[in-house]
């Protein structure tokens, strides 16, 4: 009797006192230790069965060692919110951009409906966290973050990083991620109060202050996801710097998706820039492929092809696993692309249980007019999948300079394709991949893209609103 009146009187405080948060069901599900060593073996299976990719980034004895430690700390999880932060272990071994560990669906569909987020975006700059974007009116931009809720600010920054899968290392793309979505992932991975306490500067060097701040609902300019926040933004943008001897070409995506919102006819527009430099002689071109998060590998592939002057061989090749392709997996639901792929590349095999997309099927053509002046491209960790692609061959065929900051996704290679999403048995956690397997058609033997003029951003170019990295490269362009 005393424990229960105990019990609701505790609960009365903390709603009371401290204000509601969300207290996720996740937190409080029990799973048994046989329903928590089942999804542990389905996940592997699944991994094995269709991920075409997993050995590429790390070897077959790393990930397993990985994975033998993860089951050995089984028996001390008992909640869906553990078991996925263990099983990100696993993934983070992996090592895949283009792979990730879930949780339930319902998790997320609770954030959405509780709909209470911190009302500010942030940048992670000089390891310090800035106010980009405020929704309220008691904070500002250039504020520093210092703590939210009593948790210094890199230890929750530590806690969302770890679950922002990336390809080998490349932690660009997290930080990047955490800029796009950080009041989502706050919401995800820690909590949906009604208020937050916020600790902050003004200035770089001043006393800390302490304001609370109401939640808000969600934002237009607040993402879940960079599928959510590539539609947002304005695909593509021209512009000519003033001394008229340069363009500026901002491609935000290559997302078809976002270019058919807009109404922009994607080869049209860009096959009408290169016109534009062809008959105005110039012959600087700065693009622009900040927080470009890829899409359409085909639109990549075009605009490559107005660099080069013969036929050029764009992957070495790529693989799906047998069962995937034949839509007979055990672990994932497939259709079966056999018959489609062969209409396009012809009769397939499978070797040892692998089917082979030979890359001279996937060749790209010159276009015509080609540009053959200086090329600049400007790039941030969220330069990813079909946009880290298209630099690498640029880079790698000595068509231009990469400047900014190293591009998030890997040199030589990407998991892309159609997505391949497996719901664990017991807990409903998700594995989420792409099934293609695809080799680009690089020499250098790299993870990932050597910047060849790395510009970062500062306290001082944000707090005076200066882009470095397109200054520089406008600086070389008059060199």
């Amino acid at each position: 009797m005393w424990s229960e009146i105990n019990r609701k009187f505790l609960l009365f405080f903390l709603i009371c006192v401290i204000g509601p948060g969300l207290v996720s069901n996740l937190h409080a599900q029990d799973l048994t230790q046989d329903q928590i060593q089942q999804d542990f073996e389905f996940l592997n299976n699944s991994l094995a069965e269709g991920h075409p990719g997993l050995y590429w980034f790390n070897s077959k004895q790393e990930i397993h060692e990985t994975t033998k430690k993860v089951e050995t700390k089984l028996e001390k999880v008992t909640t869906v919110m553990e078991l996925q932060s263990l099983f990100t272990d696993i993934n983070n071994a992996i090592s895949c951009g283009h792979t990730a560990i879930l949780l339930p669906e319902a998790h997320y569909k609770e954030i959405d409906s509780v709909n209470r987020f911190l009302p500010f975006n942030v940048a992670l700059i000089e390891d310090r966290v800035l106010i980009t974007e405020s929704f309220t009116g008691n904070l500002s931009r250039g504020d520093e973050i210092v703590s939210i809720n009593g948790e210094a600010i890199d230890e929750i920054i530590a806690v969302l990083q770890r679950y922002i899968p990336l390809d080998k290392e490349i932690i660009t793309k997290r930080d990047r991620s955490i800029e796009i979505m950080f009041p989502y992932y706050y919401a995800v991975y820690k909590d949906s109060p009604v208020k937050f306490a916020i600790e902050y500067k003004v200035e770089a060097n001043g006393k800390p202050l302490n304001r609370e701040v109401e939640a808000i609902g969600i934002h237009e300019k607040m993402y879940k996801s960079a599928r959510d926040f590539a539609p947002a933004q304005i695909p593509l943008e021209l512009s000519l710097d003033e001394s008229k001897e340069v363009v500026v070409l901002k491609l935000a995506t290559f997302s078809g998706q976002s270019f058919k919102e807009h109404q922009i006819n994607f080869k049209d527009t860009i096959e009408g820039v290169f016109e534009y430099l062809e008959e105005n002689n110039i012959n600087n071109l700065v693009i622009d492929l900040r927080w470009n998060n890829g899409g359409n590998m085909r639109f990549a592939e075009y605009l490559f092809s107005f660099f080069i002057d013969s036929t050029h061989r764009y992957y070495n090749d790529a693989e799906i696993k047998q069962a995937v392709m034949e839509g007979i997996a055990k672990f994932g639901r497939s259709r079966n692309m056999k018959p489609m792929m062969e209409k396009q590349l012809g009769i397939l095999e499978p070797q040892d249980g692998i089917y082979y997309l030979p890359g001279d099927k996937f060749m790209v053509n010159p276009t015509k007019p080609q540009f053959k002046g200086e090329l600049y491209l400007l790039t941030n960790g969220f330069s990813f999948s079909a946009t880290s692609a298209f630099i690498s061959q640029v880079q790698e065929n000595e068509l231009g300079f990469v400047v900014g900051e190293t591009p998030g996704g890997a040199f030589d290679g990407v998991n892309a394709g159609p997505p391949m999403i497996v719901e664990l048995p017991n807990s409903k956690i998700r594995l989420y991949y792409r099934i293609i397997g695809t080799r680009y058609n690089v020499e250098a033997n790299k993870v990932s893209t050597k910047v060849d003029f790395k510009v970062d951003n500062t306290l001082e170019s944000f707090r005076n609103g200066k882009d470095l990295q397109l200054e520089y490269a406008l600086y070389r362009t008059k060199e």
